[in-house]
């Protein structure tokens, strides 16, 4: 029983090891972070990480306006007995490591080698595994007992780094109590990185990278067990009280890549993003574009968000609204495209909120849109003309304005012929002949019926008889076997039959005796199915039938 308990302990502090979320902006390798929302004295600070890494305070940290001087969204310490901390897991000790802040100074530390921690992990900056992030005036005068508030800047706390020339960077980067700012720092046992932006409302960052980065180091971070601390340090002598506000505190395990450390600053300085792809990518005026948003503070009551269409160019200076809701959360808002919209493959989106007023940024990646299609023109013509005499092989053409069409052709409603701009036959009279064009025009697939043209079939051979022919095929449709019968208005006896293809062919013959102009004759075709015309001719007269093999 005592080595399961031990397995089951070892297999806990495994998994807690490898623990880790992503970030809102989707940033991966979040094992803590706080984001200090709550209200009157803070009696616990929440780990919104997901990774139970909360820390317990003292009474004397309270509530305070965040970066955007929204109530409760950040929490002030006031530089003497406010604090945070946690005890140390596995987790907390990772090999590689980014912190990163979001904190407005209120005054500094002027006591012994003026520290003002943010967060640290450990006790000193020699430690074995002791990581933090904090200010101080002593990377300008060296000295642990000058006091200079006006040259405080970001210093590294990375354990063993620390006792090693190259890690500090030289002077400059001076922070005030004037503004917020968000700094970070990584390391990944070899190379640190340093960033500070001031954080402003009203000016933003389109790009972020380090403005000091050491030599190569090779020293490993290493690890402790001891406890976490936001606020102070634990170092007795020297507690580096942080005098101020701080509106969020993140640990990543591992170091972020310049793109990311600008993707959390993004978050903290836009109240809401648009935090998926915008779908379809492609599309036609007229359809619908899918946006998605994330909320990263409270709205107040009654906000719009409205989506902004930009023009084709990707410009914001005159934009289009295309969608809006009512909401204080995060959502999705379906955004139809006006027909009107011009052709474009440069088209973005944003969104704007009403209470309080913001713009995001834009979706960050191109739409296409195509406009209204360019309506086919279609027009038969028939060669040699529309009135032929009986028999007459007749070609039809399309003439259509597309390049890209495809063809059907339809006689008496029935379709008929090939993908082909042309379509020819023996027609009858009265036959009825159009096409129609399909044609892709942009993202549009667009059909269209030509003309409908009416053909008249006369006899070129005269009627001696002048009687009336009567002539009957059947079964029809048949499957290959027909049979020919009726009176005919001729004298001669001896008649020839044919059957004709479409395409004008003679694909059967015979000569066949009538008697007292009674014609009663049996054929059997071997020919595939189709349209064919049964012509019956003498010296007189010639008579043509349709009928349609079906196999």
């Amino acid at each position: 029983m005592k080595k399961l308990i031990v397995l089951m302990g070892l297999l806990s502090i495994t998994v807690v090891a490898k623990a880790q979320t992503n970030y809102p902006s989707g940033v991966s390798g979040c094992i803590a972070r706080w984001n200090f929302s709550s209200s009157g004295t803070i009696t616990s600070l929440f780990d919104a990480s997901g990774n139970n890494n909360s820390a317990n305070t003292t009474s004397a940290l309270i509530a305070a306006p965040g970066f955007r001087n929204w109530i409760n969204k950040a929490a002030k310490f006031d530089g003497n007995s406010s604090y945070a901390s946690l005890p140390s897991n596995t987790m907390l000790s990772p090999t590689q490591i980014t912190m990163l802040a979001l904190v407005k100074m209120n005054g500094f530390y002027s006591g012994s080698c003026q520290g003002n921690q943010i967060i640290i992990k450990g006790y000193t900056g020699y430690d074995n595994g002791v990581y933090g992030l904090s200010f101080s005036d002593n990377i300008y005068d060296g000295s642990c007992s000058v006091f200079d508030p006006l040259h405080e800047q970001l210093g590294p706390t990375l354990g063993p780094v620390g006792s090693l020339s190259g890690v500090y960077p030289p002077p400059g980067n001076y922070i005030d109590t004037t503004k917020w700012f968000f700094v970070a720092i990584s390391y990944d046992g070899n190379i640190a990185k340093f960033y500070q932006v001031v954080m402003d409302t009203t000016i933003y960052s389109s790009t972020i990278t380090p403005y000091f980065t050491t030599n190569s180091l090779n020293t490993p971070l290493g690890t402790n067990t001891m406890d976490l601390a936001i606020g102070r340090t634990f170092y007795g002598p020297d507690p580096y009280w942080f005098n101020g506000v701080m509106d969020e505190v993140v640990i990543f395990n591992r170091v972020l890549a310049d793109s990311e450390v600008h993707s959390v600053y993004d978050y903290l300085w836009r109240v809401v993003n648009i935090d998926q792809p915008v779908t379809p990518t492609n599309i036609c005026s007229g359809d619908t574009l899918h946006v998605h948003y994330a909320v990263k503070d409270t709205m107040n009551a009654g906000n719009i968000f409205t989506v902004q269409l930009s023009d084709g160019n990707g410009s914001f200076a005159s934009p289009v609204v295309i969608g809006a809701v009512t909401s204080t959360l995060s959502g999705m808002i379906n955004c139809p495209v006006p027909t009107s919209t011009p052709t474009g493959t440069g088209y973005r989106v944003r969104i704007v909120s009403s209470s309080p007023y913001f713009i995001s940024k834009d979706n960050g990646v191109n739409i296409s849109i195509a406009n209204s299609p360019i309506t086919p023109t279609v027009v038969v013509a028939a060669n040699p003309s529309l009135s032929v005499t009986t028999g007459t092989l007749v070609t039809f053409t399309a003439n259509t304005n597309m390049s890209n069409a495809t063809f059907q052709w339809q006689v008496n409603n029935v379709n008929v012929g090939t993908n082909s701009n042309s379509y020819s036959y023996i027609p009858f009279d009265g036959d009825q002949v159009l096409c129609s064009v399909t044609v892709l025009s942009g993202c549009y697939t667009v059909y269209e019926d030509s003309n409908k043209v009416s053909m008249h079939v006369y006899s070129g051979i005269n009627n001696i008889n002048k009687g009336v022919d009567q002539i009957s095929i059947y079964p029809t449709p048949s499957n290959g076997s027909i049979t020919v019968s009726g009176l005919l208005s001729i004298m001669d006896k001896l008649v020839s039959l044919e059957v004709i293809n479409t395409m004008g062919q003679v694909v059967y013959t015979e000569k066949i005796i009538v008697n007292n102009s009674v014609l009663d004759q049996r054929v059997s075709l071997n020919i595939p199915a189709g349209l064919y015309i049964l012509r019956i001719s003498s010296s007189q007269k010639v008579i043509n039938t349709q009928f349609t093999i079906q196999k």
